[in-house]
C-alpha cells in the first residue's frame, strides 16, 4: 500500500502534474467517447456505421499504442510524463512494441464480440509479463534488459502481483460507478428541484429521457473507466518496479 500511495504522489503531487492530468484524462476521454459510441452501436441504441467502427477502432489502437509509451516513460521518469510525441517513439521501439501485438487482440475481441470475461481473464495473465517487460526496458530503452525481472521473482511475487492487479482493477470500477451515481444523484437533485418535487412528472421525465440517460451513462462510465483504470495501472506498474528493486537490495 505505501507504495502505491507513493505512486500516487509521483502522478498527483508533482510540478505541472494538474495539466499533465488533464492531458491525460482528455486523452483517455477521447477513447472513452468512441469506445462508448462502439458499445451502443453493437447495442443498436445508436446508429454507427462500418465506416466509423473501423475510424473508432483505429483511434482507440493509436491511443493504446500511445498509452504503452507514456507507462515505460513514467516507470523511467518516476513522476507524471508530460504528453507528447516520444510516447509513440518509445512504443514503437522493439520490446514495447511487442507488448502492443499483445495487447491489441484483446482491446479487439472486447470491443466487437460478447466474450468480455474470457477477454478480461486473458488480458489480467498478459498484463503481468507485458508491465515486467516494459518495466525491465525502460531502466535503460535496452531490448536485452526487458527480461532482468523475470529472473528475480518467484512464485510467490507472482501470485502477490496478480492478486493487486485485480485490487487495482476493483477499485478503479468502483471508484468509476461511484463518480457516476455522484454525478447522477446531483443531476437528478437538480431535476427534482426543477420539477418542485414531483414525483409522478419527475419519473415521467425520467422514462421518457430513458435512452439518453442509458447513452449519457455509458458514455460517462466508459470515459472514467479509461482514465481509471490507466491511473491504476500505472500505480501498479510502479507497485511491480519498486517490489523488484527491494528484491534486489535483499541479501541471496
Amino acid at each position: 500500500m505505501t507504495k502505491m500511495i507513493e505512486a500516487l504522489n509521483r502522478l498527483y503531487n508533482v510540478r505541472y502534474a494538474i495539466s499533465r492530468q488533464i492531458s491525460l484524462f482528455s486523452i483517455c476521454g477521447i477513447a472513452g467517447i468512441l469506445q462508448g459510441s462502439i458499445i451502443l452501436g453493437i447495442k443498436q441504441i445508436n446508429d454507427i456505421t462500418s465506416i466509423e467502427k473501423i475510424l473508432y477502432t483505429l483511434i482507440i489502437m493509436i491511443i493504446a499504442i500511445f498509452l504503452v509509451g507514456y507507462e515505460v516513460q513514467f516507470i523511467n521518469e518516476r513522476r507524471i510524463p508530460d504528453i507528447t510525441f516520444e510516447a509513440f517513439k518509445i512504443a514503437l521501439k522493439k520490446t514495447p512494441f511487442i507488448v502492443v501485438l499483445m495487447t491489441l487482440p484483446t482491446i479487439l475481441i472486447g470491443l466487437f464480440t460478447q466474450y468480455h470475461y474470457n477477454v478480461f481473464c486473458i488480458s489480467t495473465l498478459i498484463a503481468i509479463p507485458a508491465s515486467m517487460l516494459l518495466i525491465g526496458f525502460s531502466y535503460n530503452f535496452r531490448n536485452n534488459e526487458a527480461f532482468k525481472l523475470f529472473k528475480k521473482f518467484r512464485v510467490k511475487e507472482y501470485f502477490l502481483i496478480l492478486l493487486k492487479e485485480l485490487w487495482v482493477i476493483f477499485y478503479s470500477y468502483l471508484i468509476s460507478f461511484v463518480l457516476l451515481f455522484i454525478i447522477f444523484f446531483i443531476f437528478g437533485f437538480v431535476m427534482a428541484i426543477i420539477h418542485h418535487t414531483d414525483i409522478t412528472s419527475f419519473a415521467l421525465s425520467i422514462t421518457q429521457h430513458k435512452i439518453a440517460i442509458n447513452k449519457l451513462s455509458t458514455y460517462i462510465i466508459s470515459i472514467l473507466a479509461n482514465y481509471t483504470l490507466t491511473i491504476g495501472n500505472l500505480v501498479w506498474m510502479y507497485e511491480i518496479m519498486k517490489t523488484y528493486e527491494g528484491g534486489m537490495n535483499e541479501p541471496n
